[in-house]
This record gives structure tokens, sequence and C-alpha cells, in this order.
């Protein structure tokens, strides 16, 4: 009876045991995979081929996402572990919702390239009022109002500008890179804002191998990172950098704070385009596009960002990225 339910639902589903051997799948993940070979009792490895299906299920990875470039189909991947039995798989296909962000990113991005002039002629006509004439008090405070706005909103545009150009993914040219030497970078460009907070900045970066990446992006990645922590910890707090080798694989990067941390309400969703928590509102939070871009250039890296964070004890990011890209 749950057979015939599940091989007739059209969400690809799968069971394997705790060998990786197959001990249940219905048509419909026969059919995305095209494997017409597919039997119960085969190693998984033997059947489906996909590397970054099988990288979440050998990592045992809760959740993850794939794309089947034959037939243009994006899955969303969900793993439950059950004692006894092995793993079941679950996939649902979400096409549309890609389908649909692509067409939020394109209109977001026309807006951004229409909006670029007239706030251009804003900032230019503001400070040429001063010129025509001594402001009275008043006068002054409305035109550094108008300008703090038009600048918050030229952020906003760079960030879905610079939102855009990470998920098109257009430079895929990869070179050795020194992340320690991008860390080092990252630090001086943000030095006067870490001074003028007062912050102590604790610097524990072990000389690791380079890594296959492209140095603009990953600079990008570590400066987002870097100036959260920098914006959400408070005066006289306290910052840690670390970098290290993990088991000669992969370099494992952390930026911790103790600073406001994030309200557990607002976890799920801080990776989320636009999302800003109510917390940091008053902290001055951007356009809540940084770490959406962090985490596309994570994944662009074949690597992964997760993060620990409790309010009012402070938040640290941790990202691995692999050495060997090949």
């Amino acid at each position: 009876m749950l057979d015939t339910l599940l091989n007739s639902a059209n969400t690809p589903v799968l069971m394997i045991d705790e060998a990786g051997l197959i001990t249940f799948f219905n048509q419909s993940l026969a059919e995305y995979f095209n494997v017409a070979t597919m039997q119960v009792g085969m190693p998984l490895t033997n059947s489906i081929v996909h590397p970054d299906f099988l990288r979440i299920i050998v990592n045992k990875e809760p959740h993850g996402e794939i794309h089947l470039p034959e037939f243009e189909r994006y899955l969303n991947v969900e793993l439950s572990h059950v004692p006894g039995m092995g793993t079941i798989v679950v996939m649902t296909d979400i096409t549309h919702l890609k389908a649909l962000d692509k067409m939020k990113s394109n209109i977001a991005s026309e807006i951004s390239r229409n909006l670029r002039s007239p706030l251009t002629a804003i900032i230019g006509y503001a400070e040429l009022l001063g010129r025509m004439g001594e402001l009275n008090a008043q006068q002054e405070n409305f035109v550094e109002k108008m300008m703090l706005s038009v600048n918050a909103m030229t952020q906003l545009i760079n960030d879905l500008m610079e939102l855009e150009s990470v998920e098109k993914n257009t430079d895929t040219s990869r070179q050795d890179v020194d992340l320690g030497l991008i860390i080092r970078y990252s630090v001086d460009g943000l030095y006067h804002a870490i001074e003028a907070k007062h912050h102590e900045l604790i610097m524990d970066v072990e000389k690791c191998p380079p890594i296959k990446g492209n140095p603009i992006r990953l600079r990008q990645m570590v400066n987002n990172l870097l100036q959260n922590a920098v914006q959400y910890t408070p005066d006289s707090g306290h910052i840690t950098i670390s970098l290290h080798s993990q088991d000669s694989e992969a370099v494992v990067l952390s930026i911790a704070d103790d600073g406001v941390g994030i309200p557990a309400e607002d976890q799920p969703h801080i990776f989320d385009k636009f999302y800003r928590s109510h917390s940091v509102m008053t902290l001055g939070a951007r356009s809540g596009l940084g770490l959406a871009i962090v985490q596309n250039i994570v994944a662009q890296h074949g690597g992964r960002i997760w993060f620990e964070s409790k309010r009012g004890a402070g938040t640290k990011f941790s990202v691995v990225l692999p050495y060997d890209r090949k």
C-alpha cells in the first residue's frame, strides 16, 4: 500500500541502508535522474553519479540543492536518518521557485540601473546648495539628512548590482589565493572603523596552503563578514578572526564577535535577500544583501558556511573552503 502510494507520487523518494545500498526508490526518482538500471540492493553510487547529490548523501547533509542540467530542473534535497533503517531522501522540484527568483532579480537589477542617474543628480545638486550661499543650521540639517538617505539608497543599489554579478558567476577563472593575505587586506581596509569603535581585534591566522578561487570574490566575502562584526559589536568589544587547515583538505575561516547576537526567530532568515532583523535596525543595518552575497560566493567555491549565535552573546560565522577544486 505504502509502496504504491510512493510510486505514484511526483516527488522523488529514495531510501538507503547504513551500507549505502538502495532499499527503496520510486519511479519519479528514476525519471528525474534518467536511470533505467537502478535496482533495490545496488550501491547508490553505481546508479546515480550526480556529484552534488552524492556529496549531500556522503556528507549526510540534512538538506541541499542540486541542478539537473539535462532537464534544466532544480531539486531541494532533504535527508532524514532513521536509526536501524538508514536514510530517507525526499526531493522537491523547486524549478518554478528558481524562475520566480530570477525574475525578481532581473526586475531589481533593471530598477537599480534606472535609479543611478537621478540619485547622482540629487547628490550633485545637494552639494551645490552650500556654494549658492551660507545655509542656516536647519537647512544644513535637512541637507545632511537628504545626503544620508541618498547614500543609503546608493548602497542598496550597489549591493543589488553586486549580488546580480555574483549570482551570474560569469568569471569562473580560479587562481591560487592566500586567504591569510586576503584577511590582512580586509583588516587594513576596515582599520579606521575598528579604531573608531575601540574594538580589540584578535588574530589567530595560521599559514595555510593556497586555495583555488577568485581573489576579488573572496576579499568581498571576508569584507562583508568583518563589516557585520564591526557594525554589530558595541564600542570596546572583541572580534576574533581565525584561519586554520582542516585535515589537509580544506581551510576553515571563522569571524566571531561578542556583539548583539542574532535572535532565535531571525536565525532561519539571515541569508535571505533583503532580510534585516528589527532588533538591529537601530544599529544602522544595511541593505540586507551582504550575507546573501557571502553565501553565493561560498557556494561558488564549493564551500559551506554556518553560524552560531545567541542574542546578547555575540555571533560566530564559519566558512570551510576546499583546497582542490579539480
